[in-house]
């Protein structure tokens, strides 16, 4: 669930196949989360990348049974993108509480 406040602290898992990237850093009661961060994930254009935003309860007071609630999910293909041109994306993300989307530069 959300924080008390009603907000959250999201971060958000890529991953190719069986790769995972590694956890990207939370942001702190926001609605309208933002990083700037950057990794890179190989792939070739055949695959597909799962895009999972979760809410870290880790730090609540009442701690849940499972730390971090799943807020959406979406899957970019990699044939869908132009190979050495970056793009911004926006996914919208489903499986969650609500419809959030989730726009990123690849």
């Amino acid at each position: 669930p959300l924080d008390d406040d009603g907000r959250a602290d999201s971060f958000v898992m890529f991953k190719v196949g069986k790769l995972q990237a590694p956890k990207r850093s939370s942001t702190v009661r926001s609605l309208e989360p933002v990083w700037n961060e950057s990794f890179q994930l190989d792939c070739v254009r055949s695959d597909a990348v799962e895009v999972e935003v979760y809410d870290d309860d880790s730090m609540r007071k009442v701690k849940m049974a499972d730390y971090s609630e799943l807020q959406g999910k979406a899957v970019l293909k990699v044939a869908s993108l132009q190979p050495g041109v970056g793009e911004v994306r926006t996914l919208r993300l489903t499986g969650g509480p609500a419809k959030p989307t989730l726009t990123m530069m690849v």
